[in-house]
């Protein structure tokens, strides 16, 4: 028993050892096991391969080598090709050398859904508002104690800076849809986000997140689709009509460097007014649309009636807002964009959604 407690104890005095046998775990386990002890946790925070798995640190195309840190007072410095410590290394970079395919955070599925899960092409899963409280972490939620649910929507939780996916996407397009409840009026707009020129910025959950959240709080319902690897809007099955002349040129719009196998993500989002959108702001007391004393100058000429420019600008100034789930304040930046410059009337009443 006691040979057996010396092993086990020489088997976590390894760094590289315990950095394979922590790259096993499922990457919610593999957060949880950051608070296990302050070793466990310099190893986790110290490894590129480990980094990865928690979608914290960029994977590579193509994967690059990289050296892992264990820090001075690990085995790590024993020279010997035999070594167990020489073996983990080898081990680690085999690891980290490992080309896989694009795979999706599951922290979106286990705690996001239904909201920021994946959908299949073709589904009609929208959500709305009301969904935010079946939230594993919503403020009435039920599946974790109230002190897990306020560190997770803490500004400062850990989620908010992991990515979306490995290898990381750098690019969403926003395609938004809206009416009047009469049906007379609608129209639709779209706009692209990125970093343009800086492409060592990905998208993390907190920046996903922060879009999504403002438009299903102003009335919107969204859906989300990922691309990892790319789509031509041609071939998805929910791509409007305006979206596939976009990218056939149709518009006459630059794209931008918009290529079908450019991965990305899509939102989606619908939203009927109750009548056309003039001079109105959204009041995060109340949760309604009002009347506004006061409107940018510029904005008011340029946009009014344009139910999406009106949402779009509205959103845009949630940096300053305080609410709960609030993060990294929108450090976007706006590509390209087009709308149907305020809307067009419906003759025929109907929608097409």
């Amino acid at each position: 028993m006691q040979v057996a407690g010396e092993a086990c104890d020489r088997f976590f005095s390894i760094d590289e050892l315990v950095t394979l046998l922590l790259h096993q775990a499922p990457t919610r386990v593999l957060i949880n096991c950051q608070v296990v002890c302050t070793l466990w946790n310099t190893i986790i925070t110290r490894s590129p391969v480990l980094q990865k798995k928690l979608f914290l640190l960029p994977s590579t195309r193509p994967w690059e080598d990289e050296e892992e840190d264990y820090g001075a007072d690990s085995e790590s410095s024993e020279t010997s090709e035999s070594s167990p410590a020489a073996t983990g290394r080898k081990a680690v970079q085999n690891v980290s050398n490992k080309k896989d395919t694009p795979t999706l955070n599951p922290v979106l599925a286990e705690m996001f859904a239904p909201i920021l899960a994946s959908h299949d092409l073709g589904s009609s899963t929208w959500c709305d508002y009301s969904q935010l409280s079946s939230l594993p972490w919503a403020k009435t939620g039920t599946q974790l104690d109230s002190r897990s649910r306020e560190a997770f929507a803490r500004q400062e939780a850990s989620w908010r800076s992991m990515l979306v996916s490995q290898p990381p996407i750098y690019r969403l397009d926003w395609w938004h849809e809206w009416t009047t409840t009469d049906n007379h009026r609608s129209g639709w707009g779209h706009q692209d986000y990125g970093r343009p020129g800086n492409q060592d910025v990905p998208i993390t959950l907190g920046m996903l997140w922060d879009l999504v959240e403002s438009r299903l709080l102003r009335g919107c319902s969204a859906q989300i689709l990922y691309f990892p690897e790319g789509k031509a809007p041609a071939d998805d099955a929910m791509a409007i009509v305006e979206e596939k002349e976009w990218a056939s040129g149709g518009h006459g719009q630059q794209h931008h460097g918009f290529t079908p196998e450019m991965p990305r993500i899509k939102l989606m989002t619908r939203q009927i007014w109750n009548q056309v959108p003039r001079g109105v702001k959204f009041n995060h007391g109340t949760r309604r649309w009002q009347s506004a004393a006061r409107v940018r100058g510029y904005f008011r000429r340029h946009h009014e009636g344009d139910g999406f420019n009106v949402l779009r600008q509205d959103c845009n100034g949630d940096c300053a807002v305080e609410r709960w789930s609030r993060s990294e304040g929108f450090r976007w930046a706006e590509i390209h964009g087009e709308s149907s410059s305020g809307g067009h009337e419906d003759p025929s009443g109907t929608r097409r959604w």
